[in-house]
């Protein structure tokens, strides 16, 4: 069941946190790796998704009884050693979000969707 905010129950009342509260700190955990270039857009996208004005497009949140789970679509840096980046991706935005939010990850699934190469500044001058 996904819902669009995630329900805290505190003796006092109430916190919701919203699902692209959640998909900024799984966003911002993710690029804070090094070998992590950019978010992409998934390749499973919907037409309407890549039309939206969606400022996490590239994070999936799914929320349930305080339990998260996070699709990330990521382009890394080409030489990057593929699985040790998304493992480090994966307990980043994991440790990221359990500390902001209080939610329990179940789950963070990371998709390589791209690799960047960097442009060597030498022939950057040459064209």
């Amino acid at each position: 069941m996904k819902n669009e905010n995630e329900n805290i129950h505190l003796t006092d009342g109430n916190v919701n946190i919203s699902e692209n509260v959640i998909a900024n700190i799984a966003k911002i955990a993710a690029e804070e790796i090094d070998g992590v270039n950019k978010i992409t857009k998934s390749v499973t996208a919907t037409i309407t998704d890549i039309f939206s004005k969606q400022p996490n497009m590239g994070v999936k949140v799914e929320t349930n009884n305080n339990e998260v789970i996070i699709d990330l679509s990521v382009e890394l840096v080409y030489g990057v050693n593929i699985s040790e980046v998304a493992s480090k991706v994966q307990l980043n935005v994991k440790s990221s979000i359990e500390t902001m939010t209080g939610l329990m990850v179940k789950e963070v699934n990371v998709l390589v969707s791209g690799l960047f190469i960097k442009k060597n500044p030498l022939e950057e001058n040459k064209a």
